[in-house]
């Protein structure tokens, strides 16, 4: 199934030497409506590097959710759940 974003939500920043990717607010649309997303964030590891982001959402509902950011992107499949945020690379530490 084909999603459409409204927007790129995927940001990265600098955190006191720690990277994290900000996930802006957005919609989602697929064969099943629309679903909005609130606003997030998820720290994560390494700086530059290449991270995909995603939620479970298992009623379809969005809202309030947490986000997941993996390097493998076999991770996106794992269950029928996963809804796919994007890609992103992290900033460069400093």
């Amino acid at each position: 199934v084909g999603a459409a974003m409204n927007i790129n939500p995927l940001s990265s920043i600098d955190v006191g030497n720690n990277p994290s990717i900000e996930i802006a607010t957005h919609t989602v649309t697929d064969s099943e409506g629309t679903i909005t997303y609130n606003s997030g964030s998820r720290g994560v590891g390494s700086f530059n590097t290449t991270y995909y982001v995603y939620v479970d959402d298992y009623d379809s509902v969005g809202g309030d959710v947490t986000y997941y950011a993996t390097q493998d992107v076999k991770d996106l499949t794992a269950n029928s759940a996963r809804r796919f945020i994007g890609r992103i690379t992290t900033t460069s530490d400093g």
